[in-house]
């Protein structure tokens, strides 16, 4: 447990200023994620879409109104409209260095090496509070 609360100390000291977009289109997954990531990042730093297309619009958005890129994207797979990992690719193609964490309830990990050689970070649902402190860790503090 003291290890879990050094990493997330030290965590912190990385996300405070930190932006962050977060692509979930279910409701009840997305409150209590959104809870989570406010006590890493800063609330006025997290931006929400609620798929992938919203969340692909937001990137774009954020780039006209800032000229710089979200520094870390976490995303569901299994989206309406347009799904994670193509939005992923189109993010992608625009940022080659943009940190991505790919969250999937599907055993589709074999699909997706196309993204994991990219860098993008793939983990399963049901999340492990544990597992995603280290995968934001691990993509943030480099």
């Amino acid at each position: 447990m003291s290890s879990l609360l050094e990493n997330i100390q030290q965590l912190l000291e990385y996300t405070e200023q930190k932006t962050l977009l977060y692509v979930e289109d279910d409701p009840f997954v997305r409150v209590s994620m959104v809870e989570m990531l406010e006590s890493l990042f800063r609330a006025s730093n997290i931006t929400i879409a609620t798929d992938g297309e919203q969340g692909l619009e937001a990137y774009q958005n954020y780039y006209r109104q800032t000229n710089s890129y979200y520094d870390i994207i976490i995303t569901d797979i299994s989206m309406p409209r347009l799904n994670g990992d193509k939005m992923s690719k189109i993010i992608l193609s625009l940022n080659s260095k943009q940190l991505i964490i790919l969250m999937t309830a599907y055993n589709q990990i074999d699909s997706l090496d196309t993204l994991q050689n990219s860098g993008v970070n793939i983990i399963q649902k049901p999340l492990v509070l544990q597992e995603l402190l280290e995968v934001i860790t691990s993509v943030i503090i480099k």
